[in-house]
């Protein structure tokens, strides 16, 4: 057969679309959390601006016939790579001949090779941006341990976490709004007795009052409060499984998160997307459909996407490490 064949040179729409419904799980933070910059090529460069500048006013009183104070800013650039990612599984002729209802091969395709690409992604989120040593946000420039851990009743959670936001105000101008939290972490905070106390009159004889995430949100004064409860199994294949959360459960993001990207929008983070001209999806996902040589016998259903998550501010976010017991 002739190669490349026209399927191999194009992405498949209808297989690119479905995807979608796949790449909007709960559950997983890495598409949600900072805005995705959508870039017309895979790498280049984007400006970036000194906040002391624009934090400090050299306007002066102005006297008649004289010239105004001048002033002025620099304008630095930063680079990105959004690199390529891919998944592909085989449909065997054999297997779709022998395929009953309801299983569509194409389909659990399509729901596979989508969730292998979503599952990298949320790991690479959380070693690019759920760590220690990545924000400078904190009080003291610092990761932050909390004197007394946030699992302990005697702690202080609430208060905490304003101090840490008035923090990245003093120092950048900028209120963070969203709180990414470790399973256990969240499960510690909406059973500390000053969120309860704080929610008492909200519940019910038979639904006693509990913290949802929104609740949470107002009581710290953010947009939203995210919990991180994507898992993976970190077992080779063939080996007995063994699965974990990704992000862990006892850390924590306090960050601004843009709701939109822009070219003067600060950001703790972004992540840029390019969508293979034009081929991708919103989140950058591709889809090919392609025959393989017949001596195979089999289709082939392929996903790519290519992405460069970057901190673009660390001075924006405040890491939590080991907030609660483990």
């Amino acid at each position: 057969m002739p190669q490349p064949s026209q399927s191999q040179v194009y992405a498949n729409v209808p297989l690119t679309n479905l995807s979608v419904a796949f790449m909007q799980q709960t559950g997983q933070v890495a598409g949600s959390i900072f805005p995705r910059v959508m870039v017309g090529k895979p790498s280049g460069t984007f400006y970036t601006y000194d906040r002391s500048y624009w934090l400090r006013s050299d306007a002066q009183q102005r006297a008649p016939g004289t010239e105004s104070a001048g002033s002025g800013y620099p304008i630095a650039t930063d680079t990105f790579h959004a690199v390529r990612f891919a998944i592909h599984k085989d449909i065997a002729d054999p297997i779709r001949a022998a395929q009953d209802n309801p299983i569509n091969l194409d389909s659990e395709a399509v729901a596979y090779v989508s969730s292998q690409l979503i599952l990298k992604q949320e790991v690479d989120w959380v070693t690019n941006f759920f760590g220690t040593g990545i924000w400078t946000g904190g009080t003291g420039g610092t990761d932050v341990t909390p004197g007394i851990l946030w699992s302990d009743a005697a702690s202080d959670p609430i208060g905490d976490i304003k101090k840490e936001k008035r923090t990245v105000n003093q120092n950048t101008g900028l209120v963070p709004n969203t709180l990414v939290c470790g399973a256990k972490l969240f499960d510690d905070l909406v059973e500390h007795p000053d969120v309860l106390d704080r929610l008492k009159y909200t519940g019910t004889m038979g639904s006693p009052a509990r913290a949802s995430e929104q609740q949470l949100a107002q009581l710290f004064g953010l947009e939203r409060v995210v919990v991180a409860r994507a898992i993976r199994n970190t077992s080779a294949e063939g080996v007995a499984a063994s699965y974990s959360f990704i992000a862990g459960t006892r850390n924590a993001l306090l960050a601004y998160a843009a709701p939109n990207a822009g070219i003067m929008t600060p950001s703790a983070g972004y992540t840029f997307v390019w969508p293979e001209n034009g081929a991708g999806n919103e989140f950058g996902v591709s889809l090919k459909k392609f025959r393989l040589p017949e001596a195979v016998e089999s289709d082939r259903v392929e996903a790519e996407m290519y992405y460069d998550q970057k901190v673009i501010s660390a001075a924006l976010g405040v890491f939590f490490s080991a907030a609660v017991a483990a």
